[in-house]
């Protein structure tokens, strides 16, 4: 076998694993995808007559239980959330105290997706109760189930935030790996034809 047919056969070989890694980073986005808000309930920016018993965040895919936070601000500043959030799957839920006044609603999230990364944002609720009364729908918060954290009270940086650098490049790490196993493999196979 000549040199030129050996070098051919090499970069036909060299030129299909390049092909291969380029279809395995063209995937890559999709499987290092963040969870996405989908919906939440109260609605942003609803006006309500009746006072919610939860707050119900969904997401696009799951969501780590340990890190998931909600609380809910209510008109005064004061901490409407009467327990801590609770996940299921795609689903977190915060349940609200009772008592609740007319006024508007802040609720502000912070969950950590599968991948490692934070999600975090806010949305607005307004509750019209008739003449103002306070409302008795939602349970009272238990002594036992203490009130979720605060913003201010949630640490600064959890364990993690952000994705690492391996994970962000690990789709280019493994084609340009494979580059080699198999560019090395084929020079190899060459030489002992040859």
């Amino acid at each position: 076998m000549s040199l030129r047919s050996s070098a051919r056969r090499t970069l036909g070989l060299l030129a299909a694993t390049a092909a291969l890694a380029g279809g395995t980073l063209a995937l890559a986005p999709s499987a290092s995808a963040h969870a996405t808000l989908l919906t939440v309930s109260p609605a942003d920016g609803a006006t309500l007559t009746s006072a919610p018993r939860q707050v119900d965040l969904t997401f696009d895919e799951p969501v780590s239980a340990r890190f998931a936070t909600i609380v809910i601000t209510g008109p005064s500043g004061e901490d409407a959330t009467a327990g801590p959030a609770t996940v299921n799957g795609t689903h977190v839920t915060a349940p609200l105290g009772s008592g609740l006044s007319s006024g508007e609603y802040r609720v502000a999230f912070r969950v950590v997706s599968d991948d490692g990364h934070p999600v975090d944002g806010q949305s607005r609720f307004t509750l019209n109760l008739p003449d103002g009364r306070a409302s008795a729908s939602a349970p009272a918060p238990s002594a036992s189930s203490g009130a979720a954290p605060s913003p201010a009270a949630a640490p600064a940086s959890l364990p993690g935030d952000g994705p690492s650098w391996v994970s962000e490049h690990l789709p280019a790490l493994s084609g340009a790996l494979l580059l080699v196993v198999v560019g090395a493999g084929a020079l190899l196979w060459d030489r002992r034809r040859g």
